[in-house]
């Protein structure tokens, strides 16, 4: 049964479960995580800093979660649309293509910029030598 059809009481229950999941997860997650593409390439990704951002946003240091990922802002206002949609019943606006467009080209503008202005000398957007490939190319090459 879709939830835009169940009952009220059942989708603020599924939000609020949803909201403890979530502030669980970015309370715990930033002690350990780290982003695989990152571990791998050495280069960020454009939802790089996102979850050191939501954690930072639920301890309200609005700065710090700015340099962490300009897009957790973008994050911040979807996850509450949704979680408005989702009790009201409406969640299909969610499901629309434009919408996830949007959300998307947001993204890449705003990792290419990061990209221009800071990489790959200043923290978050630094290069990580460590990560895996370049670790085979360093053996490789001398």
């Amino acid at each position: 049964m879709k939830i835009d059809s169940q009952p009220f009481s059942r989708r603020l229950l599924t939000a609020l479960l949803i909201i403890i999941a979530a502030a669980i997860l970015l309370l715990i997650l930033p002690s350990f995580y780290r982003c695989p593409f990152y571990a791998v390439t050495g280069i960020p990704c454009p939802g790089c800093g996102v979850t050191r951002g939501a954690y930072h946003l639920l301890h309200l240091d609005f700065a710090r979660a700015w340099k962490a990922n300009p897009c957790v802002y973008l994050v911040a206002i979807y996850a509450t649309g949704f979680f408005f949609c989702l009790l009201w019943g409406r969640t299909y606006l969610f499901r629309k293509k434009q919408i996830w467009i949007f959300f998307a080209t947001v993204f890449i503008l705003i990792y290419a910029l990061r990209m221009a202005l800071y990489f790959p000398d200043i923290p978050p957007m630094s290069f990580d030598s460590s990560a895996l490939i370049p670790r085979i190319f360093a053996a490789f090459s001398g």
